[in-house]
């Protein structure tokens, strides 16, 4: 860009520019970034930043602000590439989580905002996924948001927020994880204690979604029984049809597609079957009801692989 100096026209200038503005000086920068954030042009104020991001330091708190106030409609209106979007949002969002002044209470409704585009590049985006970690609160708000909300576009993201922390598996590797593994009983029970009881609808739908995510746990590495020892706790402790029934829902669904070998028919199911049977056998004296959860599963795969035989054999 090339300024007349004449600060009336170069501002006109910019209501008409093109999106993608380049600068060489950082003067020219700090001035085209403060003229757009003065005129409320903020998918402008996004292009200059992630086009010019390797050359200049920009401020977090510029970039909050403008991630605040942009426009998704406006995104879709001037048909911008989905893709490189979500690519220049990565960039500015990995800036914003090294930060050390900017509170994740001021991140997480801009995860919200920006979940669609975020959740290719990170998943699980990282404030979001601490609130489900350590705020009871914040899985109920969202259950009742699911539930109650008119508004459909609303609704739809918090299902699918909702749905990425049930299927998400958990790692006891990693540490956040592994710190979520050993206090989620103390994590149901707070969620347990917080909801209104007088709440029916939201209070059965918690339990059952508290089911399905005590499913994603992985085996207990101490004796290498599903499921984790902390798990057992919860399902003795909080017996529940609800609880349990989401918990069998899940584990079966995270199964996912199987491939099998032709003519071999319900040998798979029989090998889970089997699988369950060993390890609700092993918990029977200690976690009576975990075991009894297990051999409802194991009933299940046994159904199954009957039916596969029976298919099998008509087709011989």
């Amino acid at each position: 860009l090339e300024w007349t100096k004449d600060k009336k026209i170069d501002k006109e200038y910019l209501e008409q520019a093109d999106s993608n503005i380049f600068v060489e000086k950082k003067e020219n920068f700090d001035f085209v970034l403060k003229e757009l954030l003065d005129r409320k042009l903020y998918f402008k104020a996004f292009n200059l930043i992630s086009l010019n991001i390797n050359k200049f330091i920009v401020s977090e708190n510029l970039i909050l602000q403008i991630l605040k106030n942009l426009d998704l409609n406006e995104i879709t209106q001037k048909r911008e590439d989905v893709s490189l979007f979500s690519y220049h949002l990565k960039q500015l969002f990995e800036i914003l989580y090294k930060s050390t002044s900017i509170r994740k209470e001021d991140l997480v409704p801009i995860e919200f905002k920006f979940f669609y585009s975020l959740k290719r590049d990170f998943n699980f985006p990282k404030f979001i996924k601490y609130e489900f970690f350590n705020n009871g609160q914040f899985f109920i708000d969202l259950i009742k948001i699911f539930l109650l909300s008119k508004e459909k576009q609303h609704v739809d993201v918090v299902y699918d927020i909702l749905k990425i922390f049930i299927e998400y598996d958990l790692d006891d590797k990693k540490a956040e994880d592994n710190e979520f593994l050993s206090n989620i009983y103390n994590w149901v029970e707070n969620i347990l204690n917080l909801v209104n009881k007088k709440d029916l609808k939201v209070i059965s739908m918690i339990k059952e979604m508290i089911g399905e995510r005590l499913a994603r746990t992985p085996i207990d590495p101490e004796d290498n029984i599903f499921p984790h020892k902390e798990i057992r706790k919860i399902l003795e402790k909080f017996n529940f049809e609800e609880l349990r029934r989401g918990f069998l829902i899940e584990l079966f669904n995270k199964r996912g597609i199987n491939f099998r070998e032709r003519h071999s028919g319900g040998k798979l199911e029989k090998e889970l079957a089997q699988e369950y049977n060993e390890f609700a056998n092993k918990l029977q004296n200690k976690y009576p009801t975990t075991a009894s959860v297990l051999r409802e599963m194991a009933s299940r795969y046994e159904f199954d692989a009957n039916e596969l035989d029976k298919i099998e054999e008509l087709e011989d």
